[in-house]
């Protein structure tokens, strides 16, 4: 447990430092391992961060539970974006959409943060997965776990994905989001952030959206 506090900790601090996760020369469909490689180091200065609070830090503690079903461990081989990456499964690639998470897509405020972030959790790591929950917008749902870390949770405690309500009522998942915009970490640096599913509705009704990301930075 005391790795998993540390992760979690880890996880806030490399988001709070708002540098690490810009990224240059991504692949249109997933980031590879050079890209993953190129990551400078940041020097977190630990006084001027703010941690998680207790309560969320202690809500996590006790809640977590090793699932005994998951399958794995998998290879995680590309990350396509903050809450979507591909795994070898014998010797094919399988592509995982992450359970209770929507995050930035392509040409949003930190998509590229979000997908850089996610690989640096997770990429060519070997992760579990559960049994598929069921489908969103045609991809299987699983939770994904790196060594019992829950890392939907760990991009929510970032701020690099927003709880997925629609198909998620996970209340932590509720609670380590309100954290995150609380703090002001990742996404929530913007007072009033669009929702991936918001945008998806929008193209839906052939109406652009370049307009609602005018003034913001496209990174």
């Amino acid at each position: 447990m005391k790795i998993y506090k540390l992760l979690v900790l880890t996880a806030c601090l490399v988001a709070g430092s708002l540098g690490l996760l810009g990224c240059s020369g991504c692949a249109k469909d997933s980031t590879r391992l050079e890209s993953v490689e190129q990551a400078k180091p940041v020097v977190i200065n630990q006084e001027t961060i703010d941690p998680l609070n207790n309560e969320i830090d202690t809500i996590k503690e006790e809640s977590l539970e090793f699932d005994q079903s998951l399958e794995g461990p998998y290879e995680v081989i590309g990350i396509v974006d903050g809450d979507t990456y591909d795994v070898l499964i014998d010797r094919k690639p399988v592509r995982i959409r992450m359970e209770g998470i929507d995050a930035p897509e392509r040409g949003m405020p930190f998509y590229k943060k979000s997908n850089r972030y996610l690989g640096s959790l997770i990429f060519r790591k070997k992760v579990e997965i559960s049994k598929s929950k069921g489908k969103t917008w045609d991809r299987e749902v699983h939770s994904t776990y790196l060594n019992g870390v829950d890392i939907s949770m760990e991009m929510l405690s970032a701020g690099m994905a927003w709880h997925y309500k629609e198909f998620s009522s996970e209340e932590l998942y509720a609670k380590v989001e309100q954290n995150a915009k609380e703090q002001g970490l990742g996404l929530w640096r913007d007072k009033n952030p669009v929702e991936p599913w918001t945008i998806r509705k929008l193209h839906r009704q052939g109406i652009s959206t370049k307009p609602l990301f005018k003034n913001k930075i496209v990174d």
